[in-house]
């Protein structure tokens, strides 16, 4: 028993007063901002869960976490993958172990730990930087983004090259969605390649009622030396 009290006494020394949920969440989160490839979502459910116990504990230096419980509430179902996850939470600095459980049906004896690895900075600057985007910045930057993948009226009009039923065509053509116009964007020069007769393309009208982007296209076949031969002897 003494031996037990000297190591508490021995971790304690080196934890401050003003240690608390609040303070012990942003440090996580720091820790995992400054570490993604370390943490993993059960590592926060995890130490979470045990902020929450020792609050609920009246904030107890030491305290005792149900091994089965414990990975019954948070759908751990390997208890390896539990005792590698306390072990992480340990080696990150956040949690002390006084004292191990003997099997599953005890408790494990902990300890919080000020974990002093992570800087607020990196968490704090991203998250001011991410704030101090307006809707209307966010817009603008959006509509940069999607600038270059859809498709304008006039480009439209200009690659078709069948000028017929225009005011009509722009009031069908404004009605079409972002997605539909990256579309017609995607694929409207091979349609034109392949329907290359402008008196047989169909009206820009009738292209865009029947959201032909969305046919298939195929390819014009090659014509054969018989085909050609025939056309040469015709002329």
């Amino acid at each position: 028993m003494a031996q037990y009290k000297q190591i508490e006494e021995s971790f304690y020394s080196n934890i401050s007063e003003s240690l608390n949920g609040y303070n012990l969440s942003r440090k996580w989160f720091n820790f995992r901002y400054d570490n993604p490839h370390k943490c993993k979502a059960v590592h926060s459910e995890l130490f979470l869960y045990i902020v929450d116990v020792w609050n609920r504990l009246g904030q107890k230096d030491v305290f005792g976490l149900p091994t089965l419980n414990t990975m019954e509430l948070l759908n751990i179902g390997s208890r390896n993958t539990y005792y590698k996850v306390l072990k992480d939470l340990e080696d990150f600095g956040f949690i002390k172990t006084i004292k191990e459980s003997k099997n599953q049906y005890q408790s494990r004896i902990i300890a919080i730990s000020k974990n002093e690895q992570a800087s607020k900075q990196a968490l704090d600057q991203a998250l001011i930087q991410a704030s101090e985007q307006t809707p209307e910045h966010i817009d603008k930057q959006r509509n940069k983004e999607t600038k270059n993948n859809i498709i304008s009226f006039e480009e439209f009009w200009n690659i078709y090259d069948k000028k017929v039923d225009k005011v009509k065509c722009k009031k069908k053509f404004s009605k079409l969605t972002e997605k539909e116009l990256t579309q017609i964007k995607e694929t409207i020069k091979q349609y034109i390649k392949v329907n290359d007769n402008k008196k047989y393309r169909k009206n820009p009208l009738t292209y865009l009622n029947g959201k032909c982007w969305e046919d298939e296209i195929e390819e014009k076949p090659k014509p054969t030396a018989a085909s050609v031969k025939y056309l040469n002897y015709t002329q």
